[in-house]
């Protein structure tokens, strides 16, 4: 029988094989088992944190592998964070100026105040027999606020304010004064309409709005004469 000779350092290869063999049973789990496919595959949890979110579908290519708990683990890195405006755009918004937003409100009173006077008129109201302000001895009995309706010169007022009048004066606001007589009036709804009889002066009608037009809440000026006050504006 003829022996097969054994090539030098044999022993040394067999022992190295099986030293490698333990170190990838040792690996493999603390069990001692093979390892399996699902922990070869699973991501240490020593190299980065984690965020669990919940999820019912199979992972696709590029994404985490569910784990048992049906959940899929991405990296922190991996989801956005709100940030804060920066600087610059928190500065994007001034703050306002109350200054302006005062001067802005009064400069429309001013415009409105301005485009409605030469309409507006003072009526005073006299009655024979008293004596006072009149050089014939006639006095105001009452005065109130009127505004021209019409280029013909009719003047809308209040009937409580020429009630029992036997003369009735207009004033515009530039200081002319003109006679006017009652052409018409009503007590039930407080309203009378005059109409010029002297001068030759042509009235501006006064701008009309549409009352339909407007809501409660918004602003209303009212330009007359209250309390003998000439030409006021009340807010």
């Amino acid at each position: 029988m003829t022996r097969r000779r054994r090539p030098p350092g044999w022993a040394a290869s067999v022992f190295a094989a099986i030293i490698v063999a333990v170190a990838v049973a040792c690996s493999s789990g603390s069990d001692g088992g093979p390892a399996s496919p699902s922990a070869a595959s699973e991501p240490d949890a020593a190299q980065a944190p984690v965020a669990v979110s919940a999820a019912t579908t199979p992972a696709r290519s590029g994404q985490a592998a569910p784990t048992a708990a049906g959940v899929i683990a991405a990296p922190v890195s991996d989801i956005a964070t709100p940030q804060p405006p920066s600087g610059d755009a928190q500065a994007a918004v001034p703050e306002p100026d109350a200054g302006a937003l005062v001067a802005a409100f009064e400069r429309v009173l001013a415009e409105v105040y301005d485009g409605a006077l030469p309409s507006v008129v003072a009526i005073d109201a006299f009655t024979e027999g008293a004596t006072g302000f009149g050089l014939d001895g006639t006095s105001p009995h009452s005065s109130g606020s009127g505004f021209v309706w019409d280029e013909d010169g009719r003047i809308v007022t209040n009937h409580h304010v020429i009630a029992g009048a036997t003369r009735v004066t207009v004033e515009f606001a530039d200081g002319n004064r003109y006679d006017a007589e009652v052409i018409g009036s009503d007590a039930d709804t407080d309203l009378a309409v005059l109409e010029l009889t002297s001068g030759s002066r042509e009235p501006r009608p006064i701008s009309l709005g549409d009352s339909s037009a407007v809501d409660v809440g918004q602003l209303a000026s009212a330009i007359g004469n209250p309390f003998g006050e000439r030409f006021t504006m009340t807010q």
